[in-house]
């Protein structure tokens, strides 16, 4: 099955599988690589412009990654193979940057409604890590291209469209 995925569809799977197993292989030499590829807020001293990218390779622990995974490989190929691997790449990663715009504005929302000293503390703590927000991209695109698909939702054996 895995050698029958499309070329993007699979690279993604392959490149979050190693993000992850490199997290918790690079905490034995005291290097946490959420604090390098998490998305932190634009004012906090561990914010690096490459994060908006690279925290959506990024996993908290393996539920969360198993099913971002498990959706990408449900639903990618479909949209991969309608649209071309290059279109496709890039439709993912614009959705998973928009959300990182989305989760950059909400944080600055949210820190402005609250103490300066509270809000630079708090700046400082807060991280986004997870393909989710390509995720609803491609459940999104999947539901606007296929709306009559029938599939079933996890455990409620009756199919929907």
């Amino acid at each position: 099955m895995f050698r029958n995925l499309p070329q993007v569809t699979k690279n993604l799977l392959i490149i979050n599988a190693i993000v992850f197993l490199a997290k918790y292989t690079f905490v034995r030499y005291q290097i946490d690589l959420t604090t390098y590829l998490g998305l932190h807020y634009l004012t906090a001293a561990d914010f690096h412009f490459w994060q908006p990218l690279t925290y959506m390779f990024m996993h908290a622990n393996f539920g969360h990654l198993f099913f971002n995974m498990f959706a990408v490989l449900m639903f990618g190929p479909a949209l991969e193979e309608r649209w071309g691997s290059r279109r496709f790449l890039i439709y993912y990663l614009v959705t998973g940057l928009g959300a990182a715009v989305i989760q950059e504005a909400t944080w600055a929302i949210t820190l402005s409604q609250i103490s300066p000293l509270y809000a630079s503390v708090y700046a400082n703590q807060v991280v986004t890590v997870g393909a989710s927000g390509a995720v609803f991209g491609i459940l999104l695109a999947f539901a606007w291209f296929f709306p009559d698909v029938r599939m079933f939702i996890l455990f409620i054996p009756i199919p929907i469209r």
